[in-house]
């Protein structure tokens, strides 16, 4: 049976089907997961993820595709869903990227913690290199001057008067900038 076919009989409220979906395109999401983490290699060490948290949450994404599919728009299941997983995954290491960052070493192996203490250097002189705004956010965000607290995105949109739409987007674009950077 096809992805498509499965779709279609997921969508209908079929959870085998969904299952079935998910199950036959697991080498296609933990090869994604690996060409994520390959790429995203000192950053990873940084995180601790493995391959199979990226898959985890790529599994996740497929299956959250099934409900928003068109198969009449004439794109294949795995096409359409390709996109969705690898976001998935790059989200997953943002979101570890921030715990890290607002938690310090908490909770971090003594293996690691030589590790993040020099990635946490390495990414004070990198937010220098940022754009002013992208700065002043992170650095209020995250709590980074002088031991400050770390601040809820609703806080920081609030301070910096700006929605929570646009305080996210600008989240997520100085986290992108810090990652080519920091590449």
């Amino acid at each position: 049976m096809t992805n498509e076919e499965l779709c279609l009989r997921a969508k209908s409220g079929d959870r085998d089907a969904a299952n079935r979906l998910v199950e036959n395109n697991m080498a296609f999401i933990y090869q994604t997961a690996l060409e994520v983490l390959n790429r995203e290699t000192q950053l990873n060490r940084c995180l601790g993820l493995e391959a199979d948290d990226l898959a985890q949450e790529g599994a996740v994404a497929l299956y959250r595709c099934v409900e928003r599919y068109d198969p009449n728009r004439g794109i294949r299941f795995l096409t359409y869903a390709a996109r969705a997983v690898r976001n998935a995954m790059y989200d997953c290491m943002a979101k570890q990227e921030l715990l890290l960052l607002e938690d310090g070493n908490d909770g971090a192996s003594d293996e690691a913690t030589s590790e993040n203490s020099e990635f946490l250097s390495r990414l004070k002189e990198a937010i220098c290199q940022l754009t002013p705004r992208e700065q002043v956010y992170l650095t209020y965000r995250l709590g980074l001057n002088q031991g400050l607290r770390k601040r809820t995105r609703k806080d920081a949109a609030h301070h910096f008067h700006l929605t929570q739409s646009w305080a996210k987007t600008t989240e997520q674009h100085a986290l992108e900038h810090l990652r080519k950077i920091l590449a």
